[in-house]
């Protein structure tokens, strides 16, 4: 996965990522709340472009073992200091995808969740597709899963900026995305490619409507297994 540096200025210009994702604490609580708090810490998650940490913050608030990756040296600092203040551990790297496969940095099948929280929208396709193969071998048979959120074609945003592939956007200068790099809209057909090498893949959609209803933004929510 190649990494735009516009994301130091990005994450050193904006105070954002502060809370997880709803749809993640969802997909967290559904798959392993049922369990012995104590057996917490042996559910080992992978994040994919963890930002600046809101999702390790909650997972390791809520007692599981998280770990991530970010190739923006910035939000992992931002990161990594949330989470001393507040007395909570993660393993944070400085890395990209692309690191992490040519150095190795991730044992195969070591991990029970890999989260992609919009980290796979902001590569072209191809990238993305290497990515989720990846994520697969990370991921600890019969019980691991993905979990990922990808913005929807048609989405507000879907046509700002420069057009470098299809439904891929560089360079936007109005509306969400503005400012912050590379930007796919996935059709659900790609969302199902994408994951076609996992056994059991469920997809729901969420849709809320922004700009005094004038815009509308709508999400991919992918919850896949590697077993059925």
């Amino acid at each position: 996965m190649s990494w735009d540096p516009i994301w130091d200025d990005v994450f050193r210009q904006r105070q954002w990522g502060m809370y997880p994702s709803e749809a993640l604490i969802r997909f967290m609580a559904h798959h392993f709340y049922g369990r012995d708090a104590r057996r917490r810490a042996d559910v080992r998650v992978l994040e994919l472009g963890c930002g600046p940490g809101a999702n390790q913050w909650y997972l390791a608030r809520e007692g599981f073992s998280p770990h991530g990756f970010d190739g923006s040296a910035v939000a992992i600092a931002r990161a990594r200091e949330r989470l001393e203040r507040e007395g909570l551990e993660a393993d944070l790297r400085v890395a990209t995808l692309a690191d992490a496969e040519s150095q190795a940095l991730y044992d195969a099948a070591s991990f029970d969740v890999v989260l992609d929280v919009a980290c796979l929208q902001c590569v072209p396709l191809e990238q993305a597709q290497r990515a989720v193969r990846w994520a697969h071998g990370r991921l600890r048979e019969p019980s691991g899963r993905m979990f990922s959120c990808l913005v929807a074609a048609g989405s507000w945003g879907d046509g700002e900026g420069v057009e470098v592939a299809p439904r891929t956007y560089a360079r936007a200068e109005r509306g969400p995305y503005a400012g912050i790099g590379l930007n796919r809209f996935y059709t659900l057909d790609e969302v199902r490619a994408l994951y076609r090498d996992f056994a059991a893949v469920t997809i729901e959609q969420t849709s809320r409507t922004v700009q005094g209803m004038g815009e509308r933004y709508v999400t991919w929510i992918v919850d896949a297994s590697v077993a059925k």
